[in-house]
């Protein structure tokens, strides 16, 4: 499991920290009045820099917005998943609050598939129920494989409960 904390989880203090780190302690009086936290900062724009917070210089909003660009990518990961020898992959922006649940909805989505017939199975054959996806993820890397496949094949019978926790986590 990842041990930092992301910054979507940031408090209005780790904002503050952050724009001292980039050279823009100056902004943290308008950070603070309006309590952003990390979730705010990544969905923060140009538009909200200007007519919010009174950004004036377009080179601090620029800037500002190279860094929370860079911010983003840092902490964001890719998922891989294999349904019938193909490998999909899905960005992740924020781990922490993506689950096997939204995983199986968006991997049927993009097929176009029913997801009432099909599960997300590890190497095992272990069923991931609705646990959060960080579980088969160290250090930003996934771990484990995991597999898109039809309920039918996957019974609970065959391979045992389903993990709602997920058993990778540390």
């Amino acid at each position: 499991m990842n041990t930092l904390k992301s910054p979507w989880d940031w408090t209005p203090q780790e904002v503050n920290e952050f724009l001292k780190r980039i050279n823009l302690g100056s902004a943290e009086k308008y950070f603070e009045s309006h309590g952003i936290n990390g979730s705010d900062l990544l969905e923060i724009t140009e538009n909200d820099l200007r007519s919010e917070f009174g950004f004036l210089r377009i080179h601090d909003r620029k800037m500002l917005l190279r860094s929370i660009n860079d911010l983003k990518k840092s902490c964001a990961v890719t998922i891989e998943l294999i349904y019938n020898s193909q490998t999909l992959e899905f960005r992740i922006d924020d781990i922490n609050k993506y689950n096997f649940e939204t995983l199986l909805f968006d991997s049927c989505s993009l097929l176009k598939l029913n997801k009432e017939k099909l599960v997300i199975k590890d190497s095992k054959g272990l069923v991931m129920g609705s646990g959060p996806v960080q579980c088969i993820f160290k250090d930003n890397k996934q771990i484990e494989k995991i597999y898109l496949g039809d309920i039918v094949t996957f019974d609970s019978d065959s391979y045992g409960d389903v993990d709602e926790d997920c058993a990778y986590a540390d």
